[in-house]
């Protein structure tokens, strides 16, 4: 387990230590970071903080985004996104909000919160409780917004092959494009309803500088809501423009095959009827009778092509 903790008073002190013995959050305002396991980071907290039980229930146990008031302390679950090697990677975050300091728990190392502290150390305004977990859920949607944008890259370059030569392999992408996306979803959809209960006038933990900013990230998660929305669209667009790509292709081959086929049924008529074992065929004493069929079975296959071409049937 690894823990940070930053108190913002008249100066700003950064300290790393291995355990919460001798930490006490009530100098200034502080900002204590943990990584680690839910269950130690929770027997930690359980030996040094009066937390309500219910709330370190929460800490141990996966959660969807959400925010709950325990009176003395608020509790902000929210999902950290990344987007690597084309993959999406969910990590929960915890923010426990009191008025004298932000606890934020991650069980995963990550330097997402790294420009944060260095803003937040090298303007020091006597930041409040509140401001410090809008900065911190600020830096949160920040990341959403990246990600997002190489997820627009990968679905332009699908879009180009779809275009060009859809193969099986773009169906693959396409689907995983689309479960992606399900995911953002589901982290992002109830993130909308954490900021604008964060920042209600009955928080008594957020000023009335820090609402203004809040309602900013408010614009911005509704704006990140409707690019996925819009993504989701997309891709459902080009999951129907592959089906019929696909479809318009066979029908294609099917075409040629057909328009084949039906040139070789009056020759394969003609070579069935002369291979019939009749002694009596009057065609089959003719010295000129073998070529004869030949130029006719080729006379009435080219016929029949130009015809097909003449109605645009091939």
């Amino acid at each position: 387990m690894k823990i940070v903790l930053t108190q913002y008073d008249k100066t700003v002190k950064d300290r790393s230590l291995t355990s919460l013995k001798g930490v006490s959050l009530n100098k200034g305002v502080s900002w204590l970071h943990i990584t680690g396991k839910g269950k130690e980071v929770v027997e930690e907290l359980k030996s040094k903080f009066d937390f309500h039980t219910l709330l370190l229930e929460d800490l141990v146990h996966a959660q969807r985004p959400k925010i709950e008031d325990f009176g003395d302390a608020i509790l902000m679950i929210v999902k950290v996104i990344r987007y690597e090697d084309k993959q999406i990677h969910t990590d929960q975050l915890a923010l426990v909000v009191g008025k004298t300091y932000v606890l934020s728990i991650q069980e995963k190392t990550s330097s997402l919160f790294d420009q944060v502290r260095d803003r937040l150390n090298k303007n020091n305004k006597g930041f409040k409780a509140g401001y410090i977990a809008y900065s911190l859920l600020d830096s949160i949607v920040d990341k959403y917004f990246d990600m997002l944008e190489e997820v627009g890259d990968d679905i332009e370059n699908v879009e180009a092959e779809l275009l060009h030569r859809p193969l099986p392999r773009t169906l693959n992408k396409l689907h995983h494009l689309k479960r992606s996306m399900l995911l953002v979803r589901r982290a992002v959809w109830p993130l909308r309803e954490l900021v604008n209960e964060f920042g209600r006038d009955e928080n008594k933990f957020v000023s009335q500088y820090t609402r203004f900013h809040l309602r900013d990230l408010y614009d911005h998660v509704v704006e990140i809501m409707d690019t996925v929305e819009t993504y989701r669209e997309m891709l459902t667009g080009l999951l129907d423009i592959y089906l019929s790509s696909i479809s318009n292709k066979m029908n294609e081959v099917m075409k040629v095959l057909t328009v084949i086929a039906t040139i070789f049924i009056p020759l394969t008529f003609v070579t069935g009827l002369y291979g019939m074992n009749f002694r009596y065929m009057p065609e089959l004493t003719q010295v000129w009778a073998y070529p004869a069929v030949l130029v006719a079975m080729l006379v009435a296959g080219v016929a029949m092509w130009l015809y097909f071409k003449k109605r645009k049937w091939v």
